[in-house]
């Protein structure tokens, strides 16, 4: 399993790594760093960060986790053009749920974040801190669901 990862100067994204690298560990998946590779946050970003995995690696992934949906699908796009087959070759996994993710060819997996939950989460935390700003900060932890589509095969041994 590659992971095509963002920003990691942005919290959520060095956080989505490091989930990424505890459970594929975990899970006793193939933790060689060569199957990391950093993207823009955009389409092109996506297609460009697979391209450079896609001819680093001699042993062809078997399913691709992206770290949001928009590179999800330039991923996607390169692996089209190269003739790899979404599911079949490789699967693809984005992270966000965004709306495009359902109305593509081969629809995307999406692991969906409560967007309007994290934004009432947020103001309500400023609130708090505007009323007393000598409090200490806090994190809130959000569940987050994943939408299996047409993008993910099932599991091979």
């Amino acid at each position: 399993v590659a992971y095509v990862t963002g920003n990691l100067k942005v919290i959520p994204i060095e956080q989505r790594l490091a989930a990424f690298r505890h459970y594929a560990a975990q899970n006793g998946l193939d933790t060689d760093a060569a199957l990391i590779e950093g993207s823009e946050l955009g389409l092109q970003g996506g297609y460009e960060s697979c391209g450079r995995l896609w001819h680093r690696l001699r042993k062809k992934p078997t399913a691709i986790l992206v770290f949001s949906d928009t590179p999800a699908v330039g991923v996607m796009r390169f692996l089209h053009e190269h003739r790899v087959k979404i599911p079949h070759q490789v699967s693809v996994v984005g992270f966000d749920g965004s709306d495009t993710s359902e109305f593509l060819p081969v629809s995307l997996t999406t692991v969906v974040t409560p967007r309007y939950e994290m934004g009432r989460q947020a103001f309500a935390l400023l609130k708090e801190v505007m009323a007393h700003p000598r409090k200490a900060s806090r994190s809130i932890l959000l569940s987050v669901h994943l939408v299996r589509r047409e993008s993910v095969a099932k599991c091979r041994s």
